[in-house]
């Protein structure tokens, strides 16, 4: 809300109705993993907090429109135009309002008046009882600035975004050139679009404010109406009755409250209550916050059940517990997070009767771990924790392999709301168990301790809590799954991946250095010859990275025209993204192609060329990308460090870059690329008739497509022909609107992108069909599922703002149709790396992106890991589908030579 501290104030007035509308429309998005709305309560609940800390007030109250409103009695079209109150908002107020009590705030709601009439009753009765008091208002409806005086502000957050703090009665004057007072008139000839009060026609701000400069109130100009000018005058003849009714609606009524000023301290908050809210809400920064300042009032572990294995009865206490239990949380401590320079410093084991045990590891790490390995390796062991995957790739370093793997309270989290972002231990420790952990940062006072000097008491605790806060966590997480029916997939694909993942990033890729420095060589030469053209075309030099200059030079300069040009949101200055570069370079203009061409290479340059030789491994010759699970709301693997997704694929500016992607010495890569998986899961989805014919007949989709949309014998579709209609066919699963296509396939008008759209649908009826059910399904549920049963909740759908609804629509359709292809990539990586195991050990999983699968094996293997990746990534049979799964299999030295 504010960046600093401005001003403390005595009294904080809050429009609520004002800010709760502001915050839902921010957040609108927003849900816990119930599916339950929670953005308009997380925004106002942000400003009650800031209230407290930014303005330190001794009173603090918070009006809200009534129901009933007196202005519709006098102008029927009074704020006519606001839609109805969205029901995803009017099920957030009662919490709200629980909230608000549970801080101790006094609320306000006064029958047929509006929040800004309570407020401006609530600053004259207060003034009368101490007139020395400063008030600040805040509310982002203009009308309240009437009553700006030398001691009342007001605070507009959606002002401050635009460098605005607070409105003094000299910052109203800037902004609205009249003085506060006068804000009623000014409103009366302007109008007020948000109140549907029309002003006087004709009349826009630059007017009113020359008229109240001279006669100072619309009664006056009324009055006076011979002396003003004839071009205002003509606008305002007979406009009398109607400017005087304007007025009376944008002025604040004042009532007379019958209160005392004490009555309006706050009382002390209730944090229980304010806890128990937040957890159900899923609020984790803002428990995070009361946990700091109010820890004694969340649980704690019996810390008296953490145990430091410090001898060899204690070891074998634990053996014997493991043993006996046979399953238990583990959680291993690191010198570093980069697990290619890091060392294992110690464990911990959690178990259901709430004891934990820490091992150190600092010494005799080979020998304790020798004895574990037994236990870790043992798939009749359960095991669970957090994010596994770290903890399963530390101990494979140590030689062992960990089995049993039975659940990971990350990926359940992930599993219940997939567009979660905040999934760590701590937050969901807050959420879920209403337990503050221990942090890192606190543990190593900021990190200027390390691990292994923190006394081994504070490291036992620290560690202990973890395995036992993760164990804790899965088992309340795993019977939320339950209630979602979410079990299946999440122990038959998200578990089973784990160890998979692990051993890719292991086992890494081999990179050829230098090829990446002959290569940025190039590219640089490249990008200096297109810069000298764009330089050229353009008829001067310039900054080429440089939005401004680069709109400058297009709109500007040489004053290129488009159909419809974006605008940027902060200076409103015409964009220069990729979108519009390729509009330009779709109407002809070469300066475009050169643009994208230049930003594609500078792209290529910075986040591959130059830092992917940084990242090989000085113990391994090889880069360690890192497979996220829980980073994308379809269930895609991404990757990271670096991130292999984005990589150019054949045929894209840059593709030239896989070359430096190689085998050891002795091997060979061999690639499965699953083709068109997401068409095929949308014929199986569907069952549209016409799909489905075309793929067990083995046509060539795209071709098939454009032979029907620019209706010519498949015989004569030509190579652009099909580009386009390979954009129709998968711009359809992504919802792809008549803009979209237009840019994408480069066609000479959104009325022709709507044909080939409105054909495709034509031809392929039971597709849409399917699209128009799977959004009422999804409005109707509030999330949609893939065919294997993970869930993704769709809120944007209950949006009435047309773009947000829209992507909402994208959303529904897409994500069972990209979800599901997601599942059937992990469930055949994981039929593949069972297989390996036993028939080809040497043989390796080493990269997994978009719907290919790469692995490196000897070369006189690689016939054999070539038969059993296009045994085991057919699964139609396996999984019932209605059209088969091709499987495109090559081999190489190179990456590239796999394309």
């Amino acid at each position: 809300m504010l960046k600093k501290k401005i001003v403390s104030a005595d009294v904080v007035l809050v429009d609520g109705s004002s800010q709760f509308f502001r915050a839902f429309f921010q957040l609108r998005t927003l849900i816990n993993s119930k599916g339950f709305p929670t953005g308009a309560i997380y925004g106002f609940t942000n400003i009650i907090r800031k209230i407290i800390k930014e303005f330190s007030p001794r009173y603090v109250a918070i009006a809200w429109d009534s129901h009933k409103k007196i202005r519709a009695e006098k102008f029927k079209d009074y704020k006519a135009t606001r839609r109805k109150t969205p029901d995803d908002l009017q099920i957030q107020i009662p919490y709200i309002k629980k909230i608000i009590d549970a801080y101790g705030f006094a609320n306000f709601e006064i029958e047929g008046l509006e929040a800004d009439d309570i407020i401006a009753s609530l600053k004259n009765k207060i003034r009368q009882q101490n007139p020395e008091l400063k008030i600040i208002i805040i509310t982002s409806d203009k009308d309240i600035m009437q009553i700006v005086d030398e001691k009342t502000y007001v605070y507009d957050p959606r002002a401050e975004e635009n460098g605005e703090t607070l409105f003094t009665p000299e910052k109203v004057r800037e902004k609205f050139g009249v003085r506060p007072e006068q804000i009623a008139d000014y409103l009366a000839l302007v109008g007020d679009q948000i109140d549907n009060i029309p002003g006087i026609k004709g009349i826009g701000p630059e007017g009113a404010k020359k008229l109240l400069e001279k006669f100072n109130s619309v009664e006056q100009i009324f009055e006076k109406l011979g002396e003003v000018d004839l071009k205002w005058r003509r606008l305002l003849f007979g406009e009398r009755q109607n400017a005087l009714l304007y007025k009376d609606l944008a002025k604040l009524k004042i009532v007379d409250i019958e209160i005392d000023i004490e009555s309006l301290k706050p009382k002390p908050p209730k944090i229980e209550t304010l806890i128990e809210i937040f957890k159900e809400l899923e609020f984790s920064s803002y428990l995070k916050e009361l946990s700091q300042e109010h820890p004694a009032l969340f649980d704690k572990f019996d810390e008296s059940k953490y145990f430091l294995v410090d001898s060899e009865q204690k070891f074998k206490e634990l053996i014997d517990k493991i043993e006996r239990e046979k399953f238990f949380a583990f959680d291993s401590e690191t010198s570093s997070l980069d697990i290619e320079e890091a060392k294992i410093l110690g464990i911990s084991f959690g178990f259901r009767d709430s004891t934990s045990y820490y091992i150190d590891l600092t010494e005799n790490t080979e020998k304790i771990l020798e004895a574990l390995k037994k236990y870790l390796e043992d798939e009749n062991y359960k095991k669970v924790g957090q994010n596994v995957k770290f903890d399963t790739r530390i101990l494979k370093k140590y030689g062992i392999e960990v089995k049993g793997i039975d659940g990971d309270s990350m990926i359940a989290a992930w599993m219940l709301n997939p567009d979660r972002t905040k999934i760590g231990l701590d937050e969901l420790s807050l959420i879920y168990l209403g337990h503050k952990t221990t942090s890192y940062k606190e543990l190593t006072a900021d990190g200027k301790i390390r691990f292994q000097n923190v006394n081994k008491e504070k490291a036992k605790n620290y560690c202990c809590e973890d395995s036992l806060v993760a164990l804790t966590l899965h088992e309340k997480l795993f019977e939320l799954m339950k209630e979602k029916e979410l079990v299946e997939p999440y122990k038959n694909i998200e578990l089973k991946i784990i160890p998979i993942l692990a051993d890719m990033e292991s086992v890494g890729v081999k990179i050829d250095r230098e090829f990446f420095a002959k290569f940025g060589e190039e590219v640089k030469n490249q990008i200096d010859q297109i810069s000298k053209k764009i330089y050229e075309i353009a008829g001067t030099r310039f900054n080429i990275d440089s939005t401004q200059q680069l709109s400058y030079i297009l709109f500007g300069k040489m004053k290129i025209e488009l159909e419809e040009i974006k605008k940027t949101k902060k200076t409103k200055a015409y964009s220069t993204d990729n979108e519009v570069l390729q509009e330009i370079a779709a109407a002809g203009y070469e300066i475009g192609e050169l643009l994208l061409k230049y930003r594609a290479l500078k792209k290529l340059l910075s986040t591959y060329i130059l830092p992917i030789p940084q990242l090989i491994s000085r113990k391994t010759g090889r880069i360690h990308t890192s497979f996220n699970q829980t980073k994308t709301a379809t269930g895609r693997l991404s990757s990271s460090d670096p991130n292999l997704q984005n990589i150019p694929a054949k045929g894209e500016e840059g593709s030239k870059i896989r070359e430096g992607f190689i085998a050891d010495d002795g091997n060979v890569l061999v690639s499965a690329d699953y083709s068109q998986i997401e068409l095929r899961v949308l014929a199986h989805i569907t069952q549209d008739p016409e799909l489905i014919k075309a793929f067990k007949e083995g046509e060539d989709i795209h071709s098939e497509v454009a032979s029907f949309l620019f209706q010519v014998p498949k015989s004569e579709v030509t190579k652009d022909m099909r580009r386009i209609a390979k954009i129709v066919n998968f711009g359809i699963i992504y919802g792809i609107s008549a803009h979209g296509l237009k840019t994408q396939a480069k066609l000479p008008s959104r009325h022709d992108a709507q044909k080939l759209i409105d054909s495709y649908l034509q031809r392929f009826k039971v597709v849409n069909e399917w699209r128009e059910n799977i959004i009422k399904e999804a409005e109707k549920k509030g999330f949609v599922r893939t065919i294997f049963g993970r869930l993704r909740y769709i809120p944007e759908l209950k949006s009435e703002e047309k773009n947000t609804r829209a992507e909402g629509e994208r959303r529904a359709i897409n994500t069972p149709i990209q979800g599901s292809a997601a599942d059937i990539m992990k469930i055949a990586m994981i039929a593949v790396w069972n297989r390996l195991k036993k028939e080809v050990p040497e043989a390796k999983i080493i990269m997994q992106v978009h719907d290919e699968l790469i692995v490196e094996c000897p070369e006189e293997k690689s016939n054999k890991v070539k038969e059993i990746l296009e045994e085991e990534m057919k699964l139609e049979e396996k999984l019932k589908f209605s059209v088969p799964l091709k499987v495109s299999v090559k081999i190489g030295k190179k990456w590239s030579e796999l394309d």
